[in-house]
C-alpha cells in the first residue's frame, strides 16, 4: 500500500496533542501513540447573524398588522352613498362567490401533474486515511544512521500494516534503543499485533 504525503504528521502542535490527548501502548523496540483527530464541524451562522433578523422581525410583523387593519376597515364612506351602493356591493359579491364555485369545480375535474421527487442526498466525504509520526531521538536511538534506520523501519511497517489503522486515527511511534537490535519481522508483528489488541471492534468508538 502507498503512503501518501497527506497521510504525514509534520506539525509540532499535532506532535503534542497526540502526546497529550491521545494513549499509549508498549512494543517493546518502540512506543505506539494513538489518537482520533476530531472532524471539521459543519458551519453555523454566528451571533450576528441571528441579531440582525430578530432586530427586523418585529418591525416586518408590525408593518404588515397595520397594512392588514388597513385593508380589512376599508375605504372611508360617506353615510349616504352607503345605502345606495349596498345593493351593487351584494350583486359583486354574488358574482365573486359564482367565479370561485366555477373555479373549485374545474379544479376537481382537471388532473396536476404529479410532484417531482425530491433530489438524492448528497454523497458523503471519503473518512480522512490514518496518518503517521516517526519520532527517533538522538539519547534514545544513536547517530543520524542509527535514526534514519530506525524511522525507515517504523515507516515500512506502517505502509504493509496501515489497513489495520482506522481512519482518522493519528499514530505516533516513537523509537527505543532497542529497535535497531530486533529482526524487522519481530517489529512488524508486534505493531500488528497492537492494532489488533487496539483497535478491536468494540473499541472503534474510542
Amino acid at each position: 500500500m502507498r503512503f501518501r504525503p497527506q497521510q504525514h504528521v509534520r506539525r509540532q502542535r499535532d506532535f503534542r496533542e497526540i502526546r497529550e490527548k491521545g494513549r499509549r501502548h508498549d512494543c517493546g523496540g518502540f512506543m505506539l501513540w494513538w489518537f482520533f483527530r476530531a472532524r471539521a464541524g459543519s458551519g453555523t451562522p454566528g451571533p450576528e447573524g441571528s441579531s440582525d433578523q430578530n432586530d427586523k422581525a418585529p418591525v416586518t410583523r408590525n408593518t404588515t398588522a397595520s397594512t392588514t387593519a388597513s385593508s380589512a376597515a376599508g375605504p372611508t364612506v360617506p353615510s349616504g352613498t352607503a345605502t345606495a351602493s349596498s345593493g351593487t356591493a351584494a350583486a359583486a359579491t354574488a358574482t365573486a362567490a359564482a367565479a370561485i364555485a366555477t373555479a373549485a369545480a374545474s379544479l376537481a375535474t382537471c388532473h396536476l401533474p404529479p410532484a417531482p421527487a425530491a433530489p438524492p442526498p448528497p454523497p458523503l466525504a471519503p473518512p480522512p486515511p490514518p496518518r503517521l509520526g516517526v519520532v527517533a531521538s538522538a539519547s534514545a536511538v544513536g547517530g543520524a544512521v542509527r535514526r534514519a534506520r530506525a524511522k525507515r523501519r517504523l515507516r515500512e511497517i506502517f505502509r504493509h500494516n496501515q489497513h489495520l489503522v482506522p481512519p482518522g486515527c493519528d499514530i505516533l511511534l516513537v523509537a527505543r534503543r532497542a529497535i535497531n537490535r530486533l529482526e524487522y519481522r519481530a517489529l512488524e508483528q508486534r505493531f500488528i499485533d497492537a492494532c489488533r489488541r487496539i483497535f478491536k471492534p468494540s473499541s472503534d468508538s474510542q
